[in-house]
């Protein structure tokens, strides 16, 4: 069991590494093929994805693995489907309406967007069923397909039309791929349109939309300094901010990963020995808070040099803001553990509250700081917002 759990840990957080490694080459392409002013471009939209799809998921996946009801997780299907196609449309409406964003780009992401959570759904019944091997065969295969043929899309066209085209395919065949592979588990269903469209899942919609607020809302806190940036600062400054918050980005997503092979274990734990749960997530959080010591002691006297020979001589003096992005990521990581406790103890009415006075605090700060100290501003914002959301999800958690 032990060996088990362990290969689960590393096929996790290989699935994660992969995406991050992705994306930093990603990243790095579009910096150096089609400028800063498009990676800001492609980040904006990225960024209105993210609350929509946060509030439309509703917590479903972690749900699911932690469920031990065939009928809740029955309703899960239609819940995804339904919200998934109604942030769709309410993207694609903004878009239209407002403008600020090129619309087939927009279109193409907000359809990968989609796809990916659908996609979700089926990679939370892997994961309940600890299939964490397949989980990260899929993505490891179609990030890497993805990824070459994206890559070649962006160096001979220098458009990113073509290389947002390539990920939604991408994400289409993995798509396929996990439905595949979750269909002989017990909780695999088809889609019940009729279900989907019944009068009766806005009912359930309410009863999971305390979790969905939650998530909206840190989604937004984590977003909102992007939003402001390209309001004050225009895409370009943008496009350097989210050089430096990808790293952050990344080190989330191996979080989430660690936090998803971790779920079924902690959830056990919680329900035969509650000393052992709060020993063990002390633990990760203590080794959390080492890591970001040491990424911060390494910007600090190798940032500047580090950074221009990844992307270009613009980020050149930018490694203070790194150290404040990188001190933000490590409080946003040791309250990834806490959170996760008020999702098992099922107190899901305060996290909406934790997340909107932390979104105050980080809005507020990031309109008093960015117009005036720029993406310096940015990154103390998202400091004071994620210390906030750390305290707050830790002294509510407590048992």
């Amino acid at each position: 069991m032990k060996a088990s759990r362990q290969s689960d840990y590393l096929y996790s957080i290989g699935n994660q590494v992969c995406y991050a490694l992705s994306q930093w080459i990603a990243v790095t392409i579009i910096v150096k093929t089609v400028g800063l002013a498009d990676l800001g471009v492609y980040s904006y939209i990225i960024a209105l994805c993210a609350p929509i799809f946060a509030f439309s998921n509703l917590g479903i996946r972690t749900l699911i693995v932690t469920s031990q009801s065939e009928t809740e997780i029955q309703t899960f299907y239609s819940l995804r489907y339904l919200n998934s196609l109604l942030s769709f449309s309410i993207l694609f409406l903004y878009t239209l309406v407002v403008g600020g964003s090129p619309i087939f780009v927009a279109f193409l992401i907000f359809t990968q967007k989609t796809v990916e959570s659908i996609d979700d759904l089926y990679q939370g019944i892997l994961q309940k069923n600890r299939q964490f091997k397949n989980i990260f065969y899929a993505n490891a295969c179609t990030l890497t397909v993805s990824l070459l043929m994206g890559l070649f899309a962006l160096i001979t066209t220098k458009s990113l039309l073509g290389y947002c085209l390539i990920l939604l395919f991408g994400k289409l065949i993995q798509l396929l791929w996990d439905m595949e592979n979750s269909r002989r588990y017990p909780e695999w269903q088809k889609p019940n349109l009729k279900e989907i469209f019944n009068s009766s899942i806005f009912r359930k919609t309410l009863l999971y939309a305390p979790l969905g607020i939650s998530a909206l809302l840190t989604a937004l806190n984590s977003n909102l300094p992007r939003y402001l940036v390209k309001h004050y600062l225009g895409d370009k400054s943008l496009g350097l901010f989210m050089g430096l918050l990808f790293f952050i980005i990344a080190g989330a997503n191996l979080i989430v990963s660690i936090k998803n092979a971790l779920t079924p274990e902690l959830t056990r734990l919680w329900q035969t020995s509650r000393k052992s749960y709060y020993r063990k997530i002390n633990l990760i959080q203590a080794l959390y808070f080492l890591i970001t010591l040491i990424a911060c002691v390494f910007v600090y006297f190798l940032g500047d040099p580090f950074l221009e020979t990844i992307y270009t001589a613009e980020f050149r003096g930018t490694s203070t803001v790194f150290i404040i992005l990188i001190l933000s990521g490590g409080f946003m990581y040791m309250q990834s553990l806490p959170s996760l406790t008020l999702t098992i103890q099922r107190k899901l009415n305060i996290q909406p509250f934790i997340a909107a006075f932390s979104i105050l605090i980080g809005g507020g700060l990031g309109f008093l700081l960015v117009p005036k100290f720029e993406l310096f501003g940015a990154a103390f914002a998202m400091l004071g917002s994620s210390f906030c959301f750390f305290l707050l999800t830790t002294y509510f958690c407590r048992d």
